[in-house]
């Protein structure tokens, strides 16, 4: 299942229903969301044994990228009431909602003439990341005939 992160509150997410072939109060059954997810989805009975789980709180990739959330069913039987659990996978997919942010707001540097090709003369760094972990930085060594500038990645550190 995948949500994206910019859904907005009681948004769908998904469809399940529940069934208990016995007779009676025996055969009646509710369900509940629990687990650690439970709070960021909410499941809403639309028949007796249908529901959807809808979000109930704002989504953000970059905090968490997967949910597990995990549905309890019971029955209502009597003397012993059974229960039954299931867990289900929720990717939630990313939007560009993060522009990138520099660590200054001015970099200067300097370069002596004739220097070689590939010199380094600046290195400027993002604070934002992809949503593949990356840091996306830009590197301008200087040249004889002027500046070209080139792309280099770095992996989020701890």
């Amino acid at each position: 299942m995948q949500v994206s992160e910019d859904a907005p509150l009681g948004s769908f997410v998904a469809y399940m229903s529940a069934a208990d072939a016995d007779a009676g109060a025996n055969g009646h059954v509710d369900c509940a969301l629990s687990g650690s997810d439970a709070e960021t989805f909410s499941l809403v009975q639309k028949y007796p044994s249908e529901y959807q789980i809808v979000t109930a709180a704002a989504l953000d990739r970059e905090r968490t990228a997967e949910y597990t959330l995990l549905v309890k069913c019971w029955d209502g039987g009597s003397p012993v009431s059974r229960i039954t659990e299931q867990s289900f996978r929720l990717i939630v997919s990313d939007v560009n909602d993060n522009a990138p942010a520099f660590s200054q707001q001015t970099y200067r540097g300097s370069l002596a003439e004739n220097n070689f090709v590939g010199l380094s003369v600046l290195q400027v760094r993002c604070a934002a990341f992809t949503h593949w972990g990356l840091c996306m930085q830009r590197t301008l060594p200087g040249l004889k005939d002027g500046l070209s500038s080139s792309l280099t990645r770095s992996r989020r550190g701890p």
